[in-house]
């Protein structure tokens, strides 16, 4: 199984985009899995991106309270603190109610869901990089 994931990374990697002068847009990055959270926030590096990772909801939820990113990216299925709990949390704060908020799920069908409740993005995993690039382009120029 971490053949597979290391493939997968070095593929991911390799269709990356290629690196732009640096954004001084700041994207928060919540996934508990480290391959994926690795592979996301290199690729976000890569295209000038300053990157911000958390591997929990709840380390999320701080750095997103303390450090105030443009974007923030987060997975679903995450213990304690779940995608669903911390979407709620960080629409409720006052210094984070109106951050653009992007979902990355293997489950495609929460999308809708996310959507309804407010969510400014949706892709799927494994998420291929110039689709991630150009949501976050999206999202940092509204």
């Amino acid at each position: 199984m971490m053949f597979l994931k290391e493939i997968l990374m070095f593929e991911f990697l390799r269709r990356s985009p290629k690196p732009k002068p640096a954004s001084s847009k700041t994207v928060l990055v919540i996934d508990d899995e480290p391959t994926t959270l690795k592979i996301v926030t290199d690729s976000l590096s890569k295209a000038g991106y300053d990157v911000l990772a958390a591997s929990s909801g709840e380390e999320g939820l701080k750095l997103a309270q303390d450090r105030n990113p443009d974007v923030i990216i987060t997975d679903v299925l995450m213990p304690k603190m779940d995608g669903f709990m911390l979407f709620k949390e960080l629409k409720r704060g006052e210094e984070t109610k109106d951050k653009s908020v992007l979902v990355l799920s293997a489950r495609q069908n929460v999308g809708d869901t996310f959507r309804r409740f407010g969510a400014d993005s949706f892709l799927t995993k494994p998420v291929d990089p110039q689709k991630l690039i150009a949501e976050i382009e999206k999202l940092t120029t509204k």
